[in-house]
């Protein structure tokens, strides 16, 4: 009997234990899996404003050494240096006009279209926002463009983004290990509440992506949103630990009944 308490103590102890380190170790992988979702979609809006206009105030102010969330992102990316204040006036449409726009420059290693091309998907699955390389707004004002060995960005202040995701509202409506959705407060330009939107991500090779929601129809009215399907991974974790408890659960029954027949 002294015998069979120690075997069921033991049992017990190491079930506890295969219990509660999957759970651990799957909670902190789910825990970081969902910041780095969540610092993945900032960083897309982020970029995005960039782009579409807010990079011509973001340049200024970056060359007046004054700090905040957009410039403190160029900075971390290179994205504008010292010679980032330094704007020339260009013509800001497509067809030939007298009209002249002050355009800021990016830093120099971003110096052609193209390299654009490429940093957006740093931030998204695809350019399904037409970032780049026109970036043009409804009234034929083209924000990003390459001249003479640089690309600028101008502002055409009507059309600048006007909305914007309250990061301190925001909440992981779902996840699987290979898409995750975000619902996000919003507040428009003047910092008043407007209600909820969504934001979608895509679990690539290279990391978290954004691949759409509700949230871009706002600023672009070119582009509408498809829900995919999503998933809780929750339930698979549930089953896990079901399943790492069910050998520990049958051995420990086989060996109580083996010791009651010895008795």
């Amino acid at each position: 009997m002294r015998n069979f308490l120690k075997l069921f103590i033991v049992t017990t102890t190491v079930l506890v234990l295969c219990l509660t380190l999957p759970v651990g170790l799957f909670a902190n992988e789910s825990c970081k899996e969902e910041q780095d979702a969540m610092e993945a979609a900032k960083e897309a809006e982020l970029f995005a404003k960039l782009i579409r206009g807010k990079g011509y105030t973001a340049a200024y102010e970056y060359s007046q050494g004054i700090e905040n969330e957009l410039t403190a992102f160029c900075s971390q990316n290179g994205y504008l240096d010292e010679e980032s204040g330094k704007g020339v006036w260009l013509n800001p449409h497509k067809s030939d006009s007298e009209a002249k726009h002050l355009y800021y420059p990016f830093a120099q290693e971003f110096d052609t279209l193209k390299k654009w091309d490429d940093e957006v998907l740093n931030y998204f699955t695809s350019d399904f926002l037409g970032l780049i390389p026109h970036s043009v707004s409804e009234y034929g004002f083209i924000y990003l463009r390459e001249y003479q060995g640089k690309t600028y960005v101008g502002s055409e202040d009507s059309t600048e983004p006007f909305y914007s995701i309250d990061w301190e509202n925001v909440e992981l409506t779902s996840r699987t290990a290979e898409s995750a959705l975000l619902t996000v407060g919003v507040k428009n330009g003047y910092g008043d509440d407007e209600g909820t939107k969504t934001l979608h991500l895509m679990k690539t090779d290279d990391g978290w992506r954004v691949d759409g929601g509700t949230f871009w129809e706002l600023d672009f009215a070119d582009y509408e949103y498809t829900p995919p399907e999503t998933g809780d991974s929750t339930a698979a974790y549930a089953l896990i630990f079901t399943l790492a408890a069910l050998p520990l659960a049958g051995f420990g029954v086989h060996e109580w009944k083996k010791r009651r027949r010895a008795i």
